[in-house]
This record gives C-alpha cells, sequence and structure tokens, in this order.
C-alpha cells in the first residue's frame, strides 16, 4: 500500500470485537452463518478513524449509518447510542499513542433458509477496533481506470453504505493484478466515479472537479473537501466528466475516512512526477490540523 494509506495491521493481537455489549478479541468474534450480511451481503457499515482515543467525524459517520439502514429498511433500537457505547467500551483497550480503524457494522438478524423473508426484528451492532499503521509513499499512488463499471444508481443507491462489496473487490482486484495500488471505476457512459474506496478529485487551472453526488457514496471526507474549497476560495465543479479529463489533470488525489486525502502519482500509463500538487497539499495540511483538533476533544 502506498500513498499515506491507512494498512489494518491484521496480525495485532491487540484487535478487539464488539457485539451487542459483548467485547472479546477480535478472533473469538462469532456470528450466525445465517445473518442476511453473510449470506445476501446485507448490512450497512462505517468504518472510523480513531486518534488519541477519539473516533473522528463520529456524528457524520452516525448520521450516514442511519440513513443507509432506513433504506435497507433495518430496524435497530438507538442504534446510534449502541455504537457509541460499543466504541466507548472498545476504547479502554485502545492504546492512544497508535491509530486504529473502527468498523461498525450492522445487520438483520437471522432468517431461514427460504430466502428473502426476512422478520422485522432488532438489529445487531458488530464493532471491530484494529490497529493502524501507516505506509507513507511520498511518490503518491498508482491507479488504473479499470474495466468494471460502477453499478448504476437505477440499480442501487449509491448513497448507501452497504456490505455487498462485490463490485468494488472485482475492481479493485484487477486493478492489484495489474500492479496497480487502487482502482479508478467509471459509469456505464464512461465518466469519472470512484475509487473502489475511495472518493476522486483532480485539479486544473485552480479549479477541482469531483463526480456529481448523484452517483458516488456521498463520502465524508469528500464533503469536508468540497466545503474546505469553497473556504479557500477554489471552484468546486461537481458533474460528469469525461475519463479523459483525469489525464489533463495538474493533481489527482483520493479522498476517504481511513486514507484521508491521498495523492495520486500515476494513472495508467501517465506519471505526475510533481505529485502531491500543490492543491493537494494545501487540502492536506489543512485536513490534518482538523484531525488534529477533533482529537483532542471528546465525543463520547
Amino acid at each position: 500500500m502506498k500513498g499515506n494509506e491507512m494498512v489494518t495491521d491484521q496480525e495485532n493481537p491487540r484487535s478487539w470485537f464488539w457485539h451487542d455489549g459483548v467485547k472479546s478479541i477480535l478472533t473469538d468474534a462469532r456470528i450466525s452463518f445465517m445473518t442476511p450480511a453473510l449470506l445476501y451481503g446485507e448490512s450497512a457499515f462505517e468504518t472510523i478513524r480513531i486518534e488519541n482515543g477519539v473516533p473522528l467525524f463520529l456524528e457524520d459517520h452516525l448520521s450516514r449509518l442511519e440513513s443507509s439502514l432506513e433504506s435497507l429498511e433495518i430496524e435497530v433500537n438507538d442504534c446510534s447510542q449502541r455504537v457509541k457505547r460499543g466504541i466507548q467500551e472498545l476504547s479502554v483497550e485502545m492504546e492512544k499513542d497508535i491509530l486504529w480503524r473502527i468498523r461498525v457494522t450492522v445487520f438483520r438478524d437471522s432468517v431461514s433458509m427460504n430466502g428473502l423473508d426476512f422478520k422485522s426484528t432488532d438489529g445487531h451492532v458488530f464493532i471491530t477496533a484494529t490497529p493502524l499503521k501507516v505506509d507513507e509513499d511520498p511518490s503518491g499512488i498508482s491507479a488504473k481506470v479499470v474495466n468494471v463499471k460502477k453499478i448504476p444508481p437505477e440499480c442501487l443507491d449509491p448513497s448507501i453504505k452497504h456490505g455487498n462489496y462485490l463490485n468494488n473487490l472485482i475492481a479493485q482486484r484487477e486493478a492489484r493484478k495489474a500492479g496497480f495500488d487502487a482502482a479508478v471505476m467509471l459509469t456505464l457512459d464512461g465518466d469519472v466515479a470512484e475509487s473502489a474506496t475511495a472518493n476522486i478529485f483532480w485539479c486544473r487551472d485552480q479549479n477541482v472537479y469531483t463526480c456529481s453526488h448523484e452517483y458516488v457514496l456521498p463520502g465524508i471526507t469528500r464533503q469536508w473537501v468540497i466545503e474546505q474549497c469553497h473556504k479557500q476560495g477554489f471552484q468546486v465543479h461537481e458533474g460528469l466528466f469525461s475519463v479523459k479529463e483525469l489525464f489533463l489533470a495538474d493533481e489527482i488525489f483520493f479522498s476517504s475516512s481511513i486514507q484521508g486525502l491521498a495523492s495520486v502519482s500515476k494513472l495508467d500509463h501517465q506519471s505526475w512526477s510533481h505529485a502531491p500538487g500543490p492543491m493537494t497539499r494545501k487540502l492536506r495540511s489543512l485536513y490534518q490540523e482538523s484531525c488534529q483538533s477533533m482529537a483532542g476533544r471528546s465525543v463520547l
């Protein structure tokens, strides 16, 4: 992994798990194989970066989680409070001097083998806490425009952060097999959509471009970038743009809750030797300052 990406340290025994009030080490985690989350990929989730024991942008994550659950018609009593309780109980185990990745997954109760005859029962809250290590590469990350297309919004609402990640996994696998770090996915019409794991921005002549929110996940870091661009006087253009526009960019970067802002130094066979560019550096510096400020305040 490259480009300031946060890498999960999966072999670290300090990883923890919380399931509806029960805490244990991650290797002891258990869920029923009869859950729709496992059988059909039906779940809602959020990944949250933890700095100094503080979950960053927590309320934004909880708001998006509630919205995803409503779209999926998964009923969870006091979901946000349960998530906060779980994070608080796990925080006792999280060392403050390292970064952590929290993943919150919410899913329905078990169903019968007959298939899609879901009962309206209270959902489950499943939280994992895993240490992160920073794998910094000043040269940025490499990305490939993959053949796998983004599922159109007419088929699946991209604003739902759901657990059926097969489309993204296949796209990322294609990029990795070709020797690249990340995948760039296009719409069916060949316009730039997003990365398999992040939103995409690119800059040209002091203008910032990104795909319309109607076609991509409404990333929390994406929204921060847009708001900060307005504050800095950068013109932001949201819309549908041909992939050719990416290759004409002065600089490209990805945004996500775990990565933050990651510069792209290579797209297919075109390189940006100066990456990260000045606008990316400026925004990344402001983002890091914002995260450090949040990490100094208690939110639980």
